[in-house]
């Protein structure tokens, strides 16, 4: 086990472990600017010859399974996790008081004088007048655009941005004849289901059947 340096604390940290479910991942996106097209293109004209969906039990899944395998391999996507909250009173003073405070730390675990100690209760201490002033600005600047036509929602939003706290990612439900469709699979089902039945040739009307045949 580590050892705990409380360098003149007579506070011991506290280690907390969330055992609830884990944060919603967000949902990734292609970067398809930093995709290597040279090789994609190679590769489907390689992957995606004729003859290996001839024989194929669902040529088209197994298209699109090749298709997207060469995709992950040639176009990189964007984080799974969870973004940051962007607070709003964080400015560059912040951070610099921020980063002063990281170093004294750094230099307390390298060296545990009464010195670096001294030094560090500085850092902590202007870097935490830093972030409550900066707050206070930010808060008044936002009050003083309020007025009776402000809509209650947005105070709110505010109030959590500057608390550090993000929207909620909570996944939202469907309505299928009656039923609520929750999970990520049956939403993506049910969506799915719905684009094929509006892009059904069944919609199209007599006189265009006609025209078409």
């Amino acid at each position: 086990m580590a050892t705990i340096r409380l360098c003149g604390s007579d506070h011991f940290p506290v280690f907390l472990q969330s055992n609830g479910p884990p944060s919603t991942d967000r949902v990734q996106r292609w970067k398809l600017h930093k995709a290597d097209w040279d090789t994609f293109r190679n590769m489907c004209m390689i992957e995606l010859d004729f003859d290996r969906f001839r024989d194929a039990e669902d040529p088209l899944e197994h298209y699109v399974s090749l298709l997207h395998d060469i995709a992950e391999k040639t176009i990189p996507k964007t984080s799974a996790k969870p973004k940051r909250v962007n607070k709003p009173w964080f400015d560059e003073e912040c951070k610099e008081a921020m980063t002063a405070r990281k170093q004294s730390i750094r230099q307390i675990n390298n060296n545990a004088t009464p010195d670096n100690l001294n030094a560090h209760r500085i850092f902590r201490a202007k870097a935490r007048r830093t972030i409550k002033a900066s707050k206070r600005r930010t808060w008044r600047s936002f009050v003083s655009k309020l007025n009776s036509r402000s809509k209650m929602k947005t105070t709110w939003d505010m109030i959590r941005k500057i608390n550090g706290k993000g929207k909620s990612t909570s996944i939202n439900h469907l309505n299928k004849a009656g039923h609520k469709v929750s999970s990520k699979t049956d939403i993506s089902n049910t969506l799915a289901d719905t684009f094929s039945k509006n892009s059904s040739c069944n919609n199209y009307s007599e006189e265009f059947l006609k025209v078409k045949s």
